[in-house]
């Protein structure tokens, strides 16, 4: 995969995302928390920017009316980055999570049904944190939510803001 690299803000991404969301006629809010020490990522910034806005799609799609959408980045201890996504909705049962992050071992069985969405779009999520990196974990309970991570290397960090 090619990447096209430049310096990304970050609270500038994030609060894109959701300006975006803030003007769809859905009743879903999404909240967006940067750490303040965090600031600059060097990313390829259309590649991030599609994979956290796939990810809040199915968000969306998948989590009843009222309830929130999480955007969060964090700086770990080791100066790696997180950004996640989390949400309130139905969930992802391990099996069919398996199926989601390995999209060409179920090709045969998805191509034979009739959806208004492909199903690529977290292997495709994966394959551009990899190409990053990093890594793309997924932690779900049925009925009770998702919570998307996108784990990406210390050595992408632009600039760090001074603690207070």
């Amino acid at each position: 995969m090619d990447l096209s690299f430049s310096t990304v803000d970050l609270k500038s991404l994030l609060s894109g995302l959701s300006d975006r969301y803030a003007q769809r006629p859905t009743p879903r809010q999404i909240e967006v928390h940067v750490d303040d020490v965090l600031t600059s990522l060097d990313c390829d910034r259309v590649q991030i920017e599609n994979s956290l806005e796939h990810l809040i799609q199915n968000a969306d799609r998948f989590s009843p009316a009222g309830s929130v959408i999480g955007l969060t980045a964090s700086r770990l201890a080791d100066g790696s980055v997180v950004l996640q996504v989390d949400d309130e909705g139905c969930g992802i049962s391990p099996d069919q999570l398996r199926r989601l992050l390995n999209p060409i071992s179920d090709a045969r069985r998805r191509s034979s049904e009739t959806t208004e969405f492909t199903g690529l779009g977290l292997a495709l999520t994966r394959l551009v944190v990899e190409a990053h990196g990093g890594s793309l974990t997924i932690q779900s309970a049925v009925g009770r939510g998702t919570t998307a991570t996108l784990h990406l290397p210390a050595d992408l960090v632009v600039s760090v803001a001074r603690a207070a």
